[in-house]
């Protein structure tokens, strides 16, 4: 489901600026450790835990813009954006920080659960990352059999596009 939705958005942003880089990151596909609270990479500015999580930061290397589609399992974001969250801490005094100074668009998706507590989780951190949040997608699947039998990838692709556009029209301000 997350995969055609962002597929969708990403359509939709190729459509409107074909000459776009586009790179999909899965974060299942990156496990982190969990934080361990300890803040010395707020004076570092290094993480001291060995597993793929710098792997993942070069992958944001010279992002422009993001688009972020999840699913919502229990009213909240998935545990695996939760963890990126709070290690990306490491790089809270840094001049540039990774997945921060983007142009967003962010989808959220679920079967039963209600969405905006997911969106609404992620204000504080595109703030502290300098995010501009530009599009957001709220999908519920409700009683439709499936959400994917609805229009909500069509509602995905013209938020991809959208971000596009903003993208284009901040660029030439």
């Amino acid at each position: 489901m997350t995969d055609s939705l962002l597929e969708a958005a990403a359509t939709g942003f190729c459509e409107t600026n074909p000459s776009a880089d586009i790179r999909t990151i899965r974060l299942v596909d990156y496990p982190l450790k969990l934080c361990v609270g300890m803040d010395d990479c707020l004076t570092t500015g290094a993480c001291p835990l060995d597993d793929t999580f710098y792997d993942l930061v070069e992958q944001a290397s010279g992002a422009t813009g993001m688009i972020l589609c999840m699913p919502v399992y229990g009213g909240n974001v998935p545990a695996a954006l939760k963890i990126l969250m709070e290690r990306l801490k490491t790089f809270m005094n840094a001049p540039e920080r990774p997945f921060g100074g983007l142009a967003t668009c962010t989808i959220v998706h679920s079967r039963k659960m209600l969405t905006e507590a997911a969106m609404g989780s992620l204000a504080p951190w595109f703030g502290r990352l300098k995010n501009e949040h530009l599009v957001s997608v709220c999908l519920t699947q409700g009683n439709a059999p499936d959400l994917l039998d609805t229009n909500a990838r069509n509602m995905c692709r013209l938020a991809g596009g959208q971000l596009a556009q903003q993208m284009n029209l901040r660029s030439k301000a």
